[in-house]
């Protein structure tokens, strides 16, 4: 009877369907494409977990499979019983951050991020064989992860101490305002009842509390830490955390900040992992709610990073010391100077329009009415200027895919993507807006919409490179410093990916090419797209 008022609410109304439950509507994704399928929820949790793996030697690639398969993000680990205090990478982007075992080669505990949160990493706090944390920035919030692993009961009262001594100096140098995910092997039982501890117990735990237990409930008493263990209801066999010779008990626990237990959707105790004989893997889902950033209002200023143009800045310097004026005053002089000062960086250097940043977040080299300016200056006939104007007013365009095509938008910047047209306004353009700078073969070479610049040392590449960057940045409206700084890392990065190849003395002269000249020029060699040319954020660069 019990049990058919229990699925009384959940009948369903014919086997294919749910008539309870409203379907979602059609959606169209922010791409403008249809979706192939009904819309779903987006799901934001992230899962934590906790393991103690009894050893890492030999499973670190075990642990990086269980945390794929289970969709972890972030792992506690107990008794890695590695020494030392480092990290070392598992498999599959996931990092393991450790802090080294005894002298003994017991103990020792790590945490294991996955690829993006490794990113967000801004200190690892490596306390002892027993306790470390590690701190992330996710978003504007700091999330501390705690792995923790408690002395046992045979151990001396003075270790048991020295433990909750540090595990306390680690939650006191954490802001109020700061979450906190403890995961540990706490070497306790909390036991079933609450009694007056309502706040951090939620009474669904198992067994008698005993002296270890007491140990992990005034922890998390004096700061105000939620047992996420005994606030979900589960069956037996997903109560028990550790199994051993016909023994259970429940020894492994998640932990967090009362005021942040709204935010854990669910808690879980993983049978059928073989990475750990004994213990089992207990995981929770953590859904953080992210503050919306209001817009920020933006007000014009003046352009001062153009004082790296030496001919602007010998302009204002000279400005600036014929206006200045002697006065007995130094509030009155340092008020008028400052004035004027101000009033010439904007008349010499210009001012921003104060206007939002474009929604691509990317400027153009050039838009049309440049093109149609150069093909002017070189001759071309305004008949031909007047056609292909009228090919690009107005364009309009569509995108197809596989799971439909979507709806037409204007093309407003860049050349046309498949016209034949496309190459000669390039290299037209291209052609005009170096005509000033451009030298003999090889010094300067071209190659459709591919530069090479040549010169004897490293000092006269950077200065061909800065007369480049002016001429182009005369006919531009952004700064090309930034896909400057983009592309010399890139060109590293492939040398990093060559060199266990190139340097590798076992390997053939045959396979690793020709040999480099001990003295060759130096060069710079640049590629930007050949239709439209987006830039990144201005930087100052560097010929390596």
């Amino acid at each position: 009877m019990e049990r058919s008022q229990e699925y009384e609410n959940t009948a369903r109304a014919s086997p294919v369907c749910d008539a309870q439950e409203p379907r979602l509507t059609a959606a169209i994704s922010g791409r403008r494409l249809p979706c192939p399928g009904r819309a779903r929820p987006k799901k934001i949790a992230q899962r934590f977990g906790s393991l103690n793996v009894g050893s890492m030697t030999g499973r670190s690639r075990e642990v990086a499979d269980v945390m794929k398969r289970r969709k972890i993000n972030i792992l506690c680990v107990q008794e890695t019983r590695w020494r030392g205090n480092k990290a070392r990478e598992l498999g599959d982007g996931y990092k393991l951050f450790y802090s080294g075992a005894n002298k003994e080669g017991r103990g020792g505990v790590g945490v294991v991020l996955d690829a993006e949160w490794k990113k967000l990493i801004v200190n690892v706090n490596r306390c002892s064989d027993r306790v470390m944390s590690i701190k992330l920035m996710y978003g504007k919030d700091t999330i501390n992860i705690i792995s923790a692993y408690a002395p046992q009961v045979g151990c001396s009262s003075e270790e048991k101490e020295d433990f909750w001594e540090k595990m306390d100096a680690q939650i006191t140098g954490m802001g109020e305002e700061e979450r906190i995910i403890l995961g540990g092997d706490l070497n306790g039982h909390v036991g079933r009842n609450r009694n007056v501890i309502e706040r951090i117990h939620g009474g669904w735990g198992v067994g008698e509390r005993n002296e270890e237990g007491e140990n992990v409930v005034d922890f998390a008493v004096a700061f105000d830490m939620a047992i996420l263990n005994t606030f979900y209801k589960k069956q037996e066999n997903q109560i028990w955390t550790y199994c051993s010779g016909g023994r259970k008990s429940q020894i492994d626990f998640l932990m967090c900040r009362r005021n942040n237990l709204k935010e854990i959707k669910n808690f879980k105790v993983i049978n059928g992992e073989s990475v750990a004989p004994q213990h089992r893997l207990i995981v929770i889902d953590y859904e953080m709610k992210e503050e919306r950033r209001g817009r920020q209002q933006r007000t014009s200023r003046i352009k001062w990073w153009r004082l790296k143009d030496e001919a602007l800045k010998a302009e204002f310097k000279t400005k600036v010391l014929d206006s200045m004026v002697e006065a007995e005053d130094p509030d009155t002089w340092w008020t008028t100077s400052s004035s004027h000062i101000i009033e010439i960086g904007e008349e010499v250097f210009g001012k921003t329009s104060g206007k939002d940043a474009p929604q691509d977040k990317e400027s153009w080299w050039w838009n049309n009415e440049e093109v149609w300016a150069s093909m002017r200056r070189k001759g071309a006939s305004e008949k031909y200027v007047r056609v292909i104007q009228d090919m690009y007013e107005g364009s309009r365009t569509r995108v197809r895919s596989s799971v439909g095509a979507t709806e037409e938008f204007c093309v407003r910047v860049g050349l046309h993507q498949g016209s034949s047209l496309s190459p000669y306004l390039f290299n037209l353009l291209m052609d005009d807006s170096i005509q000033n700078i451009k030298e003999e073969a090889p010094w300067t070479m071209l190659f459709a919409d591919d530069i090479v610049l040549v010169d004897e040392s490293r000092d006269g590449v950077e200065r061909k490179l800065e007369r480049w960057r002016r001429a182009l940045e005369e006919r531009a409206d952004g700064n090309l410093d930034g896909e400057i700084i983009h592309r010399i890392q890139s060109g590293w990065k492939n040398w990093k990916r060559t060199t266990g190849v190139l340097c590798d003395r076992k390997i053939s002269a045959r396979l690793h090419g020709d040999d480099v000249r001990d003295d060759p020029p130096h060069c710079l060699y640049l590629d930007p797209p050949p239709d439209s040319l987006p830039l990144r954020t201005p930087a100052s660069f560097h010929v390596e």
